[in-house]
């Protein structure tokens, strides 16, 4: 998203011949912010905040207002409601919102002594770029949607394959091999707690493994530590970790070589067990 707005932008700014732009946007909640500039507000961004307020402020009252603008040096987009333009430049204005609620406004900063005919080429040039980026907005919005249905597809298939069975092996193989696809990870296994300790049922993609392994053993080891400590674990977590924990998932990932980021163990437990 951020690069199609930079790469609109900037061709937008080379089709004017223009000197600079921003691409101003607003999510409903906050004030506007420059999402992208080019140009001469590349430099102007740090050159003190009272010109950058203006081009906010100016481009908040063109969303508000819904109007294309165009402010020649020491004007004002409205003679009531804004000091006169600070910058040497023809600042031209065009508002756009989406249906999903995106919007914004795109800013050319343009050479001044422009006719009046050639400011009106201008503005319409720059509201046909905003129904690009409503256009390009309402794509992402589908896709969204898409993205979100081929979700809720997954998990309800999920749900119906780990409840095929109600018998615990093949309940755990459905976990681990859903798991995984559903994740889209490595490798997922399933621990079953026995008393205090945690005995591995099941690994996805695998369909018997041995029991006598250092790996399976410090996994359960692991696990075992994880549920009495009451919260899942993540490695890496970027915090430290108990000692009672810290110990034996070392040992574990030694042994294993899982050192990839975003590993995850979790221990399930069943009615009396």
């Amino acid at each position: 998203r951020d690069e199609f707005y930079g790469q609109l932008l900037v061709r937008t700014v080379e089709a004017l011949a223009a000197v600079g732009g921003i691409v101003w946007t607003h999510d409903g909640a906050e004030s506007l912010h420059a999402l992208r500039r080019t140009g001469v507000f590349e430099s102007e961004s740090g050159a003190g905040a009272e010109p950058a307020d203006w081009h906010r402020m100016s481009a908040a009252w063109v969303l508000a207002h819904r109007s294309a603008r165009a402010v020649p040096p020491a004007q004002t987009v409205t003679p009531d409601a804004l000091t006169p333009n600070p910058s040497p430049w023809l600042l031209l204005f065009a508002p756009w919102g989406s249906a999903r609620g995106a919007s914004g406004v795109v800013e050319i900063a343009h050479r001044p002594n422009a006719s009046p005919s050639v400011l009106g080429g201008y503005l319409r040039f720059l509201e046909a770029v905003c129904e690009l980026l409503v256009d390009f907005e309402q794509h992402e919005q589908m896709r969204a949607m898409e993205r979100h249905h081929r979700r809720l597809s997954q998990i309800e298939e999920f749900s119906r394959h780990i409840h095929a069975s109600l018998d615990l092996l093949p309940t755990c193989y459905a976990i681990a091999n859903e798991s995984r696809r559903l994740l889209e990870c490595d490798r997922v296994s399933v621990l079953v707690r026995h008393g205090s300790a945690c005995r591995l049922i099941a690994v996805s993609g695998a369909d018997s493994f041995s029991r006598r392994a250092n790996c399976v053993q410090f996994l359960e080891r692991v696990a075992g530590a994880v549920v009495a400590a009451g919260d899942a674990l993540w490695h890496p977590a970027g915090e430290a970790l108990p000692p009672q924990i810290e110990a034996p998932l070392d040992a574990y990932l030694d042994e294993s070589h899982a050192t990839g980021v975003g590993k995850a163990i979790l221990a399930f437990s069943t009615p009396g067990t």
